[in-house]
């Protein structure tokens, strides 16, 4: 079986480091679908749970269920009458098909066939028509059609499972190569703190097990998810975590981040006497104006000059904006666009 995990433009990398990692297994990208890394499994059950749990760098993931040469419409009814979807699917639950394909015809045409397949093969096996219910079905099947290439998938996922944001936050992590036991600092809040105290501790987010269709299958090993859930992953790691904000945001941050609590918060002015050695940035999330991205890439370079302790920062900002920010011995830099803005992941060690 093959897991697939959908992930965001431009972190496909940081992607396939956090599931190699919290999974053990190999994780490569998708031999035609964008944004997408395969998973081979053995362990379907497991391997769903434990992405629930600590994966923050996916927004979804799927079950392949396979990928069939079609030349017309009929092709695609024929081929998918071959899936044993009696297996896969329990005939009380509603579904619905899900073309990922942008021409309202070509979208229209799978939407019928594949799902004309699946109600015949149900209700030919099972004596029970399923229903179709497209506005909230409890089962979503994928399909994606690359040129001639039908690609079919059971959508485990459900709800998103990670926002944009959550996946900017920890890929940042990532990319800063945090050894997860060194000193982190936050400059201005954006999630990345609370993400790295997560990261680090291994900390289980047992709530959202319960937004995930895969419960529903028959395929899944409900017991088992049980277990998983019950057990105690976390790490006992001793950490330093510290977010730097505006001092006229810092009761702020506490309330719209309750999380935010576990984390130590402290004055930005404090950064010319931080102590922790890896310090990230997010300014995209956490100063939306670029008026005050453009101010704080004058003033964080003054803060950071005289501080001894830090050795490496990662900052993401505006491509317009991080030119002007004073710093030596640049590393790397990336770019990326996220939600329509054109920017820079840049990398900086003393």
């Amino acid at each position: 079986m093959r897991l697939l995990a959908e992930t965001l433009d431009y972190f496909s990398k940081y992607s396939i480091f956090e599931l190699r990692e919290i999974l053990n297994k190999q994780v490569q990208e998708h031999e035609v679908l964008p944004n997408i890394l395969v998973v081979d499994t053995n362990e379907l059950t497991q391997d769903a749970v434990i992405l629930t749990l600590f994966s923050e760098t996916i927004k979804s993931f799927f079950l392949e269920i396979g990928k069939w040469t079609v030349t017309n419409p009929q092709d695609m009814y024929t081929k998918a009458l071959e899936v044993e979807w009696y297996n896969l699917l329990d005939p009380n639950l509603t579904f619905a098909i899900r073309p990922m394909v942008k021409d309202p015809k070509t979208m229209k045409e799978i939407g019928k066939n594949v799902g004309q397949a699946v109600v015949d093969v149900m209700t030919r096996e099972t004596g029970i028509r399923p229903k179709v219910n497209l506005s909230n079905p409890d089962i979503e099947i994928m399909a994606w059609l690359v040129e001639n290439e039908l690609i079919l998938a059971l959508n485990l996922c459900g709800d998103e499972l990670n926002s944009d944001e959550e996946i900017l936050a920890r890929s940042l992590i990532i990319a800063s190569d945090w050894d997860k036991h060194s000193s982190l600092g936050e400059i201005f809040y954006a999630g990345i703190s609370t993400s790295a105290l997560r990261y680090a501790l291994n900390d289980a987010r047992r709530e959202r097990l319960r937004y995930r269709s895969f419960v529903k299958l028959p395929l899944i090993d409900r017991q088992k998810v049980l277990e998983l859930a019950s057990k105690n992953w976390k790490r006992d790691i001793p950490l330093e975590i510290v977010c730097y904000e505006r001092l006229g945001r810092l009761q702020l941050v506490k309330e719209e981040a309750p999380e935010v609590r576990k984390i130590a918060l402290r004055d930005v002015n404090k950064l010319s006497e931080c102590n922790e050695s890896l310090l990230i940035s997010n300014f995209i999330i956490a100063l939306e104006k670029k008026s005050e991205q453009i101010d704080w890439v004058k003033k964080l370079p003054e803060l950071l000059r005289g501080n001894k302790n830090w050795r490496t920062l990662v900052l993401l900002a505006r491509e317009d904006v991080i030119n002007e920010f004073n710093l030596n011995n640049k590393q790397y830099e990336k770019d990326i666009i996220f939600k329509g803005i054109r920017a820079k992941m840049v990398k900086y060690v003393r």
